[in-house]
């Protein structure tokens, strides 16, 4: 018997390649789960590479949110 119970865990370094699948598959409880996670953590090194992922011009968002962080870390 299998049961599907709406879970699923991602590793830290998958979280990108899960959010990108998840907009082409219009999961949007997953998409905005590994979006909030990509905030939570953004970090100079990648905050530009997660502004240029594919699908997030159709998440306003998490676009803008990594757009003000980028602008924040540009103005110091």
């Amino acid at each position: 018997m299998i049961s599907y119970n709406a879970r699923m865990e991602v590793a830290a370094s998958q979280v990108k390649a899960v959010y990108v699948a998840a907009v082409r598959l219009k999961m949007e409880r997953v998409v905005n789960y590994c979006a909030q996670y990509l905030v939570d953590n953004l970090d100079p090194a990648t905050a530009i590479e997660i502004r240029s992922l594919p699908g997030i011009q159709r998440n306003s968002e998490l676009a803008a949110r990594v757009d003000a962080y980028l602008a924040e870390e540009v103005a110091c």
